[in-house]
This record gives structure tokens, sequence and C-alpha cells, in this order.
């Protein structure tokens, strides 16, 4: 699920990892090198899902485990839906690993669903309606597509916790429950471009090489040693080393006079089959999250004078209502009310995205009737000040966002669109918003959700071969989720005049077969379906479907790489 782009950007380290995931502080076995691990999360319904993963094991072929990620590690995992966290560059025994093993620990989990646009306190329950505790689900990989650790062969494997494919949420009780059936997925060709987070203390910088060093400590863990990497930076990635920008050898010449030991956070690209790994953004020293500051990060939903509403964050000059942001500071306050101030620290804006309809469009100017800011209901913010008089403040029904050079011929009134870019500064509106990117929806990833209900279905598709599958719209087991969610815009699957299609892409993708404990993978969907007939053919039921793609509405298909099934066993 990552972009392969960053080509002649960095090679992988193969230097010794220190107390590396599995390592007791011995020297690694001869025949041994890398694998790198990252975490990820498709698309879900979750504002937050943080639990304690306790340990991850990977199995070879002829029985043996090694321990990866010997360390419990604190993993909200609604925030990785955007990107993946690099976990671990373990260095482990050669040969071939066909099966994983990972395990979470719900006892302390802090989980919580969006419900008419407010957050909701979540319990996470087994299919028994009991809270989950420890939980060990086993990960198989596509037999055809195994994990080969052999003499300068480092790896990247990808772990997806699927969470819409896992859960079936009811945000009719208090607190909302989610009935969970957790299901990972595991690839080692990732689909879907996401950014890789890599985060850790410096170990040192070459500035003739481009690259600086760091050892791998992920989820804010202080004290990890899970292994080394070489980033390779290029004349375009852009620092932040303790509030200062740089770009470029002036980014890499200021973190090179940075202390052993100074918070790094890198962002960027990764190419599986040439190994390689470019930083397009770098973050050093106090504009890392840490000690220093505590950090706040969300949307303005109010503001009064200097004091933001992001759900509690003071200090601020510019930022208006709407916009993203990363704020550094003091934390103050209750559980109940949070309160940050950033006077003495520094309030980042983030690129924030828009969507909605089209109200009108013309050169240099667009007019969106807001559907939402970034995932949430226009309806939580409130607009007042925005602009340089109260006659216009910022109307969620008539936005208007300032285009400069785009081209906006492809958008028409009533046509969905999407925006992204800044909010303009409190109090000067208009225009409401600073557009950098806007994106007609129809080509955005439309993400399936549907759910049979916790006994399942026997009948969940009119068809299903090698060329596709069709979704059985008539089936009286189909619950409440049933729809393509593109931006801001539903699809109601019921409502659909032909069946919907779900068809392959061409080339490799990530088929997965999910029930209780264990995960089948495949890369060719044609072995995904067959499998998945004989497992209905012998009584197994559909509980839940997640796909991802590009929907064609005139042909009622979606056009996919990544289909995930969640089933309830055959007795």
């Amino acid at each position: 699920m990552l972009p392969g782009g960053a080509r002649e950007a960095l090679a992988w380290s193969r230097q010794p990892a220190g107390r590396a995931a599995g390592d007791s502080g011995a020297p690694p076995p001869a025949a041994s090198n890398k694998v790198y691990i990252g975490l990820t999360d498709a698309d879900g319904d979750f504002l937050s899902y943080a639990v304690d993963v306790v340990s991850l094991k990977l199995r070879k072929v002829d029985g043996s485990t090694v321990e990866t990620l010997p360390l419990r590690s604190r993993v909200d995992f609604a925030e990785l839906v955007d990107l993946t966290e690099f976990v671990t560059a373990a260095t482990i025994p050669h040969g071939v690993y066909v099966a994983g093993t990972i395990r979470l620990d719900y006892a302390n989990a802090a989980v919580s669903v969006e419900a008419g646009g407010a957050p909701r306190e979540t319990r996470v329950v087994g299919r028994d309606g009991q809270p989950l505790g420890v939980v060990d689900l086993e990960v198989r990989l596509d037999e055809r597509n195994q994990l080969a650790i052999g003499p300068g062969r480092p790896a990247f494997l990808q772990l997806d916790f699927d969470l819409a494919a896992s859960h079936t949420v009811d945000v009719t009780t208090t607190p909302a429950t989610a009935k969970a059936s957790p299901f990972i997925v595991a690839s080692l060709e990732p689909v879907t471009e996401k950014e890789l987070r890599v985060r850790g203390p410096l170990k040192g910088a070459d500035t003739v090489a481009g690259t600086y060093t760091v050892d791998v400590r992920p989820f804010n863990l202080r004290e990890a040693r899970l292994g080394e990497i070489v980033v390779r930076t290029t004349a375009e990635t852009a620092f932040e080393i303790d509030g200062q920008t740089y770009t470029g050898g002036a980014g890499l010449q200021a973190l090179a006079a940075m202390p052993s030991g100074t918070p790094t956070i890198a962002f960027g690209t990764l190419s599986v089959a040439e190994r390689s790994y470019a930083a397009a953004r770098v973050r050093a020293g106090s504009s890392v999250p840490g000690p220093r500051f505590d950090v706040l990060r969300g949307n303005v939903i109010a503001r009064s004078g200097d004091s933001l509403t992001v759900r509690g964050l003071l200090g601020a000059k510019t930022v208006s209502v709407g916009q993203r942001i990363e704020a550094f500071g003091q934390a103050g306050g209750t559980a109940e009310a949070v309160t940050l101030d950033a006077q003495q620290g520094r309030v980042r804006l983030q690129l924030t995205q828009l969507a909605g309809t089209v109200v009108s469009a013309q050169p240099g100017e667009l007019a969106l009737n807001l559907a939402a800011i970034d995932g949430r209901q226009p309806g939580i913010f409130d607009f007042a000040g925005t602009g340089t008089s109260p006659a216009v403040d910022a109307d969620p029904a008539n936005y208007q966002v300032a285009t400069g050079p785009m081209m906006l011929g492809g958008l028409t009134p009533g046509s969905p669109a999407a925006v992204v870019g800044f909010v303009a500064p409190f109090g000067e509106a208009p225009p409401d918003f600073n557009g950098r990117t806007v994106v007609d929806i129809e080509t955005l990833r439309a993400v399936l959700g549907i759910g049979w209900g916790e006994a399942g279905t026997a009948a969940p598709f009119t068809r299903l071969d090698a060329g596709g599958l069709v979704i059985n719209t008539a089936n009286p087991d189909i619950g409440l989720r049933h729809h393509i969610a593109i931006g801001p815009r539903i699809v109601d699957l019921q409502r659909l005049a032909t069946p919907l299609t779900i068809a392959p892409a061409q080339g490799p993708g990530l088929y997965a077969i999910g029930e209780p404990g264990r995960v089948e993978v495949f890369a060719d969907f044609t072995r995904f379906a067959a499998r998945l007939n004989e497992k209905l053919g012998g009584g197994a039921r559909a509980r839940a479907m997640s796909a991802a793609g590009r929907f064609d509405a005139d042909s009622f298909t979606l056009t996919v790489r990544e289909v995930s099934v969640g089933l309830v066993p055959a007795n």
C-alpha cells in the first residue's frame, strides 16, 4: 500500500540492527538479513482505535518462529488510514516465511466512532458479546508470494488491520458497541499508495551521501531498539528542525549539526522492488512531539479571540475555522476538556480537504456546498468571525474557494468535487479557502462496505468467479451497512438500478478471506474466488466485506485491487 516511485533514492540499511526485534543482544546468526515491517489500516469508520500490540512472530516453512517485535506498543490504527508506520527493521534468519501471528491486548483499548458529528466512546466485544482481552491472530501469506529472506535480500512486509471488515458497530448503545472479528492482512507488494512514516533518534548524518541514520522507534516508544534504517534525502526534501525550515542540502547540514539522539520523523515513499526509500519531509528536534511540548492535532471547529476549539486548544494568530493543525504547547485542563497553551510553542498548518458539490465555477473561483471538512460534517463548525464582517462569514452552503490558475472546466453546478489547501486567515474571508488541488470526486478512491449481520449469509453473491462477483442486493440478511463511499458521496447499493459488480483490476492485488483467528491472503483474484466459493460451499457464511478501487456509475462496476471478506465458519 505504498508508492513505488522513489527510484535511486535510498539503498536499504544493511548495518547491524543493535538489539533489533528478536535479538537478546548476541550477534545475529551468520545466515540472516533484514525484514522491514510496516503497520497500516484500511479505510474505516473509527475516529480512534488504540490497542496494545504485544508481539509479532513470523513462522518459517519448517515451523520454526522468530519474534520481530518483542516490545509492547500502543498503536492507534485509526491514525494509519492515510499512512504506514515503519515499526521494525529486524534481523532474522534466512529462509522462507509462510505465516505470522500478531498478538493484540484489548484490556486498555481506547476506541471511538463518530455519531451525529461527535465522537462516541466505543466498547469492543467479541462475537459472544464479551469484552475482548488478549487476541492472537494468524496471518498466512499467499503461497505464491511468500516472504523469502536470503543473502542481500532484505524484504518489506506490510500488515493491514482492516477495521471495516473486522467490525459491526452499533451506535444505539451507550457506549457504542463494536463487535469484532479482528482481521489483519499481510502483503509483500502493497497495492495502494500511502506515505511511509519512519520515527526514531538520530544516529548520524552523511552530507556527502545525502543520508542520515536513525534507530527505529515507532509509536513514541522511548527505549526501543528495533533496528537501524538509513534515510536518503533529495534536493527537494523539506526539513523543519527546531521550528526552522530548510530545503535539500541545507536541511541535511542543519540535521548533521544536531547531537546524536535528536528525535526525528520522516515521511516518504518506498520502492519495494528496488529496496529504496526517499524522505519528502523531515522533522527533527523540538519540531517532533516530545518532552518539551505536548501536541494536539485536528481541525479547528470554533474560535473566540485567540482561543481555538479543537476539542481543547489555546493560542494562535491567524488560524481560522476548519483548518487542520498540529499545535505544540503545554497541555492542561481536564480529561473532559483538554486545553493546550501554544503561546510558547507553535502551530503548524496542515493541508485540509474539502468535499462537496459545486455551486458555481469560473476561472480562479469555485463555490462549494460543503459536505465535509476532512471527513467531518460542516454542522459541527462555528464559522462566526471568519469574514471581514459578519455578513461575509464563511457559509458552508456557498463556501468560496480561490483556485488560482487551476483548470475547472470539468466542474459544473451540482457535480461533486474535492479541494485540498488551506483555510483563509481568520477574519479575512472571502475567499474562505485557498485551494492547492481540485479533484473531481468521481476519480477518488471508492470504498465499499457491506455487512450481513453476525450470523452471516449463505448467499452474499449472485455470481462469484474468476471474472468478478456480483452483490446479491435482494438478500434479506443485508444489515445497515451497504454502501460505497467516494469522498463525502455515499452510494446506497440497494438503490442502484443494477446490482453492483466487483471486478479485479489487472495485475496483482490483495484479496483476503478472514475467519476468527486466521486470514488467508491471495495476490490472484482467480484463486481467491475459487477458495471463497469452496468456503461458502462448505457451509461458511459471509459476515462482512470491504473493497476499494474505482467506481464506474454507468456500468455499476467497482474495479478493485483490494477485497476482504469476513466469514462465519461452518459448524
